[in-house]
């Protein structure tokens, strides 16, 4: 296993968090055109992120509180706050079964780490019976209707063989092999990704079956229509994507993106009050192609102002739970 740092990781992560933030801009627009852009963004931006996530995650109890859950109750706390007395929603400040907005992920991410300890094996095999097994539970949890969103559980079955393909994809250096290839075998596999990427695209645009709510990867079959074979072929698209970008992104360091794909975490907590807010005050009430515009450069200052080092230091030591260890440090070596 290396421990090199991987630009190629860090890229396709500022890629996929500008999605995210345009992404969810996209999403409270009425018009069809962007709609269509919207569904394009997510078959594939969360797919790749957990498969990142995975990628990178560790089993590290206090870890896993001071970064995942720790955030997740003191952000669920201000946003529940936000959305009852700045929105005017109904909304239990203090209930936290139910993430507000991007908050699942924090959620789904605390339970993935707790399970590499029963995921982790250095056998081939075991590997792939693991991986099988998280794509059958994948598919046979759109069957419960009981699930969605308490707990993030819905996304969290959901997405699950995309998180244990990352932790694999890790334990054997995937991004260090590809990157170790011929430039010729490299440039053939990205040519021939990228075509399967247009097919399954075009597959989707074209569908009248593939919707956000399909997409979202919370909600039954029974609620969206649709059958476990869709999630089947949603899961194939999303490890389409993950080895088109593989083969594609380079491993370099790249001015300022490279930068922001090592800082997301604010981005990530932030983006969403900008969203909420503007909804408020009507942004949508303008052309498809303003609204594009509008915030396609709200996004990008977005994700500038927030994905630095320093933005990093501010939702690090304000929003997680560093700040405590840091205290029993001190306490300790007095």
């Amino acid at each position: 296993m290396s421990n090199i740092r991987s630009y190629k990781m860090d890229n396709i992560r500022s890629l996929l968090i500008f999605l995210v933030v345009i992404g969810h801009f996209f999403e409270i627009s009425g018009s069809l055109k962007i709609r269509y852009l919207t569904e394009f963004i997510y078959s594939f931006h969360m797919p790749v992120f957990v498969f990142i996530s995975g990628y990178f995650a560790k089993f590290h109890p206090k870890r896993i509180f001071i970064g995942y859950i720790y955030p997740y109750v003191l952000l669920q706390l201000i946003y529940n706050v936000f959305t009852k007395y700045y929105l005017n929603g109904a909304s239990n400040i203090f209930i936290m079964s139910m993430p507000q907005f991007t908050l699942w992920y924090l959620l789904a991410m605390a339970f993935y780490c707790m399970l590499i300890p029963f995921i982790t094996t250095n056998k081939a095999v075991l590997r792939w019976i693991v991986f099988a097994i998280s794509a059958v539970v994948s598919i046979i949890s759109g069957f419960n209707t009981g699930i969605e969103y308490s707990f993030a559980m819905g996304r969290f079955f959901t997405f699950l063989p995309f998180f244990v393909a990352g932790h694999y994809a890790k334990d054997i250096a995937l991004a260090e092999k590809i990157q170790g290839m011929r430039i010729g075998i490299k440039s053939v596999c990205a040519a021939l990704l990228a075509i399967a990427v247009v097919v399954v695209e075009t597959v989707i645009l074209k569908s009248k079956t593939v919707g956000l709510n399909e997409l979202y990867g919370v909600f039954a079959y029974v609620k969206t229509g649709d059958t476990w074979h869709l999630r089947v072929f949603l899961m194939v698209v999303g490890f389409v994507w993950i080895g088109f970008l593989l083969f594609s992104i380079p491993n370099i360091k790249v001015p300022l993106l490279t930068v922001v794909g090592q800082n997301t975490f604010p981005i990530y907590i932030f983006h969403g009050f900008f969203i909420k807010i503007l909804m408020k005050n009507n942004i949508t009430h303008m052309s498809a192609l303003h609204f594009f515009i509008v915030t396609a450069l709200i996004s990008v200052v977005i994700v500038l102002v927030f994905g630095n080092k320093i933005g990093s230091a501010v939702a690090k030591w304000g929003f997680t739970g560093h700040w405590i260890t840091a205290l029993i440090d001190k306490a300790k070596e007095k």
